[in-house]
């Protein structure tokens, strides 16, 4: 099963795609058509006319990254779109009952409790709790090295006895 983190949005383009597009061409579909913003790193799931060829374009911080599945049989299930909207935004469970071939409308999900909060918050508190962790591992790795490199100078330098017996000592 894929794993996504949960602000990521999937959005199924209700229309067959052409699959000789490149990413240019479907990024320019998910921000024309669909109405949202390619470079926002939700998932932008395309099909073909027949159904059995399936691209997802994604932008990971640096560039676009294309995930292309041709299947040897059989077709992908095509989901009803509502009110003639261009896109169906599915969960990635959904998404992966599609990969896989998965009867979405035999299957049945069984009632589960979904926390009703904002996303945004919660990663608000997570950064800001990773950022604590970060000065404070950043202190301790400080002193830490500071510690290292005064052992390294008392163990490298001699002390004065030895340079009394050391040729290499010169006399001031």
């Amino acid at each position: 099963m894929l794993t996504l983190p949960s602000s990521v949005k999937i959005f199924i383009y209700a229309q067959p795609a052409d699959m000789r597009c490149g990413y240019h061409k479907l990024s320019m579909m998910a921000e024309s058509f669909m109405q949202k913003d390619p470079l926002s790193g939700h998932l932008f799931v395309f099909f073909n006319k027949t159904g059995d060829k399936c691209k997802i374009l994604f932008w990971d911080r640096t560039g676009f990254v294309t995930w292309y599945k041709v299947l040897e049989e059989g077709t992908f299930e095509k989901l009803p779109c509502k009110d003639n909207k261009p896109s169906i935004e599915v969960d990635i469970a959904k998404l992966t009952w599609i990969l896989e071939g998965i009867d979405l409308f035999k299957a049945r999900r069984r009632k589960r409790y979904e926390r009703k909060t904002d996303p945004q918050a919660l990663s608000i508190k997570n950064i800001s709790f990773f950022q604590d962790f970060l000065l404070a591992f950043l202190a301790v790795f400080d002193t830490l090295l500071s510690s290292l490199w005064m052992m390294i100078f008392f163990l490298c330098v001699p002390s004065n006895g030895n340079r009394k017996n050391s040729n290499h000592s010169r006399q001031f």
